[in-house]
């Protein structure tokens, strides 16, 4: 009997030591030696918790490959560690804003803006002479309901502004007008109180280079002497006719 009872004993510690043994070897088959390393791994957390936390890393060009970034070439796992290296645009501006180098030399100079373009001179014949004028309306100060132009009255310091420059007139519209005669319709808006002025030619204006012509103007008359214009009335709406014998 105590024979029997020693026999089961040891059947039954060999069994159990043998399941122990299987079961081993059987997890040590399904984890493998880098168990440690995928234990490790971070889960990503349940919906509802910090976007981006606990994300498993991703080899950076998948990274790419799923969201491209707008800053540059994504850096790889071999470039951790080296020297970054500036793009071409910062090279670029580093050079134009850095001073002399460390042997001295400065950097080439910059070119400067180029002013604007003078008025045209008045030398040449003087082709465009002036026919009338003619002020079709006028207003007082802060009254924007016009005034008649019969009680507008032709002040004396308007038919001067053109006569003192019909050499500057005359460039203008050589310039842009051609070899052909015609009619120039110059129209002025003067306004004293602001001292401002619009110049523009009018419709019965027959020369070609209409545009050209009056921006060309309007830079002539850049600056209007106001103090020395006599005037009744704040602002004047003015036509000049002058004949163009090129």
């Amino acid at each position: 009997m105590a024979e029997s009872f020693r026999k089961q004993v040891i059947i039954t510690a060999v069994t159990a030591t043998l399941s122990m043994a299987a079961g081993f070897l059987v997890v040590y088959l399904l984890v493998g030696p880098s168990g440690s390393e995928i234990a490790g791994t971070t889960q990503a957390p349940a919906e509802g918790g910090t976007k981006g936390a606990g994300k498993p890393s991703v080899e950076p060009s998948e990274a790419a490959q799923e969201s491209p970034s707008t800053e540059g070439t994504p850096i790889s796992l071999e470039d951790i560690g080296k020297p970054s290296q500036p793009d071409a645009a910062s090279t670029s501006q580093a050079q134009e804003t850095a001073g002399p180098d460390a042997s001295g030399t400065a950097p080439p100079p910059q070119p400067a803006p180029q002013p604007a373009a003078p008025p045209p001179a008045a030398d040449g014949p003087i082709v465009v002479t002036l026919v009338d004028f003619t002020v079709m309306k006028c207003w007082k100060t802060g009254d924007e309901t016009p005034i008649e132009k019969e009680a507008c009255g032709k002040p004396v310091g308007f038919e001067s502004l053109v006569k003192s420059n019909l050499g500057g007139i005359s460039a203008c519209v050589r310039d842009f007008a051609g070899t052909s005669p015609g009619k120039v319709s110059l129209a002025m808006k003067i306004e004293f109180t602001k001292q401002r002025y619009r110049a523009w030619l009018g419709n019965a204006t027959t020369i070609s280079g209409i545009e050209e012509t009056s921006a060309c103007l309007r830079q002539m008359y850049a600056s209007l002497p106001f103090q020395d214009m006599d005037h009744t009335f704040d602002t004047y709406l003015i036509f000049y006719s002058l004949e163009y014998n090129p």
